[in-house]
């Protein structure tokens, strides 16, 4: 039997977003779209409210106080957001790099648009 390959964590921010998930790059280059899943009481008697993006499905836990102060937050990401071996935050100018790399760039708006909103052949039924 093969001896398992130890995994060497990707330490390079070029190499990691290259390989990143699309929806999760589509998640750091526009935003998370949350959705509201509801309130609840913590412990302490603040007021939480959870919510999930509705692409990645990092899930925000939201911490008020009943006069409406925001006390914090705290994020559970999908496995496979984070890039622990990166040694920091991700910068926002190396995201957008990795999305213009994967974007068809047409050559004028007239064209895109174009592209985008031509009729497809509809399947036989």
């Amino acid at each position: 039997m093969p001896k398992p390959r130890a995994i060497t964590p990707v330490t390079d921010v070029e190499e990691a977003l290259s390989a990143y998930d699309e929806g999760y790059l589509e998640c750091r280059n526009l935003g998370h779209p949350w959705r509201v899943i509801g309130y609840f009481r913590g412990a302490s008697g603040l007021v939480l409210r959870h919510v999930r993006c509705q692409r990645c499905e990092t899930v925000r836990i939201d911490k008020w106080a009943l006069n409406g102060d925001r006390i914090g937050s705290t994020y559970h990401h999908a496995e496979g957001y984070l890039m622990p071996g990166l040694g920091g935050a991700v910068n926002p100018h190396d995201v957008r790099v990795e999305v213009i790399k994967r974007a068809v760039v047409f050559a004028s708006e007239g064209e895109m648009l174009a592209a985008v909103t031509a009729r497809r052949p509809r399947r036989a039924s």
